[in-house]
């Protein structure tokens, strides 16, 4: 069975850390969690590549098949749409799907 990890990329002006790492903590992943348990998530800070004045987060979730990808995708559509009414583009984002190859 491969594993697919569905990744969201986020770049976070430094002034705003703080409180995208709020909405993180208490709104993203306890909505995502309370709708597709199984999944793992980690959340990492980007380090070979710094963004100047931002930070920049990868949040993974590991999925078992498509289906979740497809579940994970339709329940992230409004939160992410919810950061965009909140920061506007200060924060941005951006979304992959990536599938182990090897190990």
């Amino acid at each position: 069975m491969s594993v697919l990890i569905f990744n969201t990329s986020f770049y976070v002006p430094v002034t705003f850390a703080d409180v995208w790492e709020e909405w993180i903590k208490t709104r993203l992943l306890p909505n995502v969690e309370a709708s597709l348990p199984q999944l793992v998530v980690e959340v990492f800070e980007v380090v070979s590549q710094t963004g100047g004045e931002h930070l920049i987060y990868s949040v993974q979730w590991r999925c078992n098949n498509s289906e979740e990808i497809g579940q994970l995708d339709d329940l992230l559509a409004p939160e992410l749409q919810s950061l965009v009414a909140q920061f506007g583009d200060k924060i941005t984002h951006f979304s992959s799907v990536m599938k182990r190859t090897m190990g």
